[in-house]
């Protein structure tokens, strides 16, 4: 083991060392047949192939490394520069078979350096989404590979695009993708500067001097293709940037996708070494532990607050204090020994016994709780857990007795609380809407009653015609608000008693649906009243049915489009009369169609709401109809429309003979229907 770890310990020390010297017999070779190099494109050459060489030796180390390797980024360059390495590899051999010089270069070098240099960038910027990002090298290789032949069947059928073979286009083209690539180098070296906190010092500072160093050089290749005297010493400059920058992003993968892992491996293995040995020395202690932790086990058990049972067979091996306590007993010797039925007669728990007794059988737990009578006839709850053991093929169960009196209590306090926290939460709902839906008209009122005097003094006749009619539908709503009011605080209080008497059903809903549509039949509104059958005798309140078709002829007004349709029809169901009053309105979305009968629900619950309203109508108008036996329901589409149907039981023992009365006269009606209508402004 510690041969390995010196082994793993000595190649994660010497890793940069090699790359070093590697980089290093390089470079010494260039400058001892410097003699030999007579022009810049073999220095050129010389450079290219340097880091194409070495980038796809970096490359096959981050595949060979990819198990173990954990930072995403880095796996994710070094597999991208393995590709541009290979494309720079292919740029350079074609480049020198060619016989080109670096200031006349044909076509094709041109597009293989633009299409390796956008590769290039294209890659480091995509690279930063993998620092929080998990890469999968399978899918990243399949992208590159397509990437690579793409570009290699587009240079295979280049001459079947005039653009492809244009030089001029081309070396138009290069020079504007070098200013490009420039500019997104510097977007790059800022999202390095951001990156700072995420990578380590060192390495944070190896990407920084990469990317400046490249900078540098795309600003030399710049300023080389602009044109300048000095080419020969920027296109040095810029090789040689380029050289150093290639080796600093080397440097920082070689360190994170080989050094990092070596070091996780070898502090790993030190720890599991560590451990082994520790393991060894707490083995001989184990056996002296153990007779120790037997007795503070078994103190533990006696002192822990809950009641302990082990049985076998159905008769009791061991109890602990707390079970003596619970039976109120004093020796463990009258219940060990003792079948499990004695202990469940004591505590009057035989039946749940029974129960466990089953569950025992199916080697499943069970849990349960009960109410005992103690003998000072004091009342606990307690809460029952069996579990089966098996111990070397043998059965045994355990059972577990806990006093659960106060969390009962808690529980009880707690729901409480739940529900004086609700009602706290409804009443200031309620007192807010109130204020809101009294303080309206009341303002409204008052503002008409100081108009009216400056009408009074002007003998302005016509206008003070026009404002008693605003007065008037405000003391309408405020008359509405005060009969709901009253109505919720008396069905609440079961002091609503509907008034029945035989009447025909379909009368009362179709004169209600008249009377609403005389009122506003000039508002843009369409009701069309239907019915399957012409006339149906029930029991029930006439004005109750009235308020309740009311209330959801207005919810329809009030909730309706710009152009709104509003159909009301009466089915006979036999055993019940189904009243459906259905529009094309706005709408009740899903959420809000679960408590939409509930007090002060309402879809815009702010009070500079467009609709106004106290949100009891619809509660009010269910409970009425609950009041005749039956109910509302509804079925809305958010955006389509609303159906409420209105379901009231008939009774079957009505005679069809029995005398037609008369319902309220139109002009009851209309006064109804003014102070349903009181709170929507047309």
């Amino acid at each position: 083991m510690e041969k390995v770890i010196k082994k793993i310990k000595s190649i994660n020390n010497n890793s940069n060392i090699c790359i070093f010297c590697i980089a290093l017999i390089i470079i010494l070779s260039i400058i001892i047949n410097s003699a030999s190099i007579k022009t810049e494109l073999h220095i050129h050459i010389l450079i290219e192939l340097i880091i194409a060489i070495v980038g796809i030796c970096v490359s096959i180390i981050v595949f060979n490394t990819y198990k173990i390797c954990e930072n995403n980024y880095f796996t994710f360059i070094g597999t991208a520069y393995g590709f541009i390495s290979l494309f720079l590899l292919m740029q350079t051999m074609h480049f020198n078979s060619c016989n080109q010089t670096v200031n006349h270069i044909n076509n094709l070098s041109i597009l293989v350096f633009i299409f390796r240099m956008y590769l290039e960038t294209i890659s480091l910027l995509v690279s930063f989404t993998y620092l929080n990002k998990k890469i999968n090298l399978k899918k990243t290789l399949i992208r590159y590979f397509i990437i690579l032949a793409f570009i290699i069947l587009l240079f295979i059928f280049r001459n079947n695009y005039k653009w492809l073979n244009d030089h001029n286009y081309l070396t138009i083209y290069w020079n504007i993708s070098i200013g490009i690539v420039f500019y997104l180098n510097i977007i790059i070296f800022f999202k390095v500067l951001k990156c700072k906190k995420i990578f380590n010092n060192k390495i944070f500072k190896l990407m920084y001097n990469f990317i400046a160093f490249k900078i540098i050089s795309s600003l030399c290749f710049f300023i080389i293709r602009m044109g300048t005297k000095y080419g020969d010493l920027f296109n040095i400059a810029a090789h040689l940037f380029k050289l150093f920058s290639y080796f600093l992003l080397y440097e920082a993968i070689i360190k994170n996708v080989l050094k990092v892992p070596l070091d996780t491996i070898f502090k790993n293995l030190k720890i599991k070494n560590e451990k082994l040995n520790n393991q060894n020395l707490e083995l001989k202690k184990v056996k002296k532990k153990l007779k120790k932790s037997r007795e503070n086990y078994q103190v533990l058990v006696e002192s822990i607050p809950e009641g302990i049972i082990l049985t076998k067979d159905s008769k009791i091996k061991y109890i602990n204090k707390r079970i003596l306590e619970l039976v109120e007993l004093e020796k463990k010797d009258l219940l060990i020994g003792k079948p499990m039925e004695y202990l469940g007669n004591i505590l009057n728990i035989s039946k749940t016994l029974n129960k466990i007794n089953f569950y025992e059988k199916e080697t499943q737990s069970f849990f349960t709780e009960k109410e005992i009578l103690r003998k000072d006839n004091s009342k606990i709850n307690i809460e029952i857990v069996s579990i089966p053991i098996k111990n070397n093929n043998e059965k045994y169960n355990l059972y577990i007795i806990r006093d659960i009196t106060g969390r009962k209590r808690a529980e009880q306090i707690e729901k409480i609380l739940e529900i004086e926290k609700l009602t706290e939460k409804i009443k200031t709902e309620f007192f807010s809407n109130l204020s809101h839906e009294l303080k309206t008209p009341v303002n409204i009122l008052y503002s008409i009653i100081q108009l009216n005097d400056v009408h009074i003094e002007r003998k302005d006749i016509k206008s003070i015609k026009k404002y008693n009619k605003v007065m008037k539908k405000n003391c309408f709503r405020l008359i509405r608000l005060i009969n709901n009011l009253i109505d919720i605080t008396e069905i609440y209080e079961g002091f609503l008693t509907p008034k029945f008497r035989n009447y025909n059903i379909v009368n009362i809903v179709e004169n209600t649906t008249l009377a609403v549509y005389s009122y506003i039949k000039d508002k843009n509104i369409d009701i069309i009243f239907d019915t399957e059958v012409e006339e149906k005798y029930i029991r029930c309140d006439a004005e109750l049915i009235e308020r309740i078709v009311l209330n959801l002829l207005s919810n329809s007004v009030k909730y309706g489009k710009e152009r709104t349709f509003i159909k009301v029809n009466i089915y006979d169901n036999k055993d019940f009369i189904l009243i459906s009053v259905k529009d094309n309105g706005i709408g009740i979305s899903k959420e809000n169609q679960k408590n939409i009968f509930k007090p002060f629900m309402q879809e815009d619950k702010s009070l500079n709401r467009n609709r106004e309203g106290s949100g009891i109508g619809l509660t009010i108008a269910k409970s009425l109809a609950e009041l005749h036996g039956g109910t509302i329901y509804l079925e809305s589409t958010l955006g389509v429309g609303t159906e409420f149907i209105v379901k009231i039981p008939v009774d079957q023992a009505l005679e069809e003979a029995c005398a037609d009365i008369e319902v309220s006269n139109y002009k009851n009606i209309m006064d109804k229907v003014y102070i349903e209508f009181s709170d929507i402004y047309f």
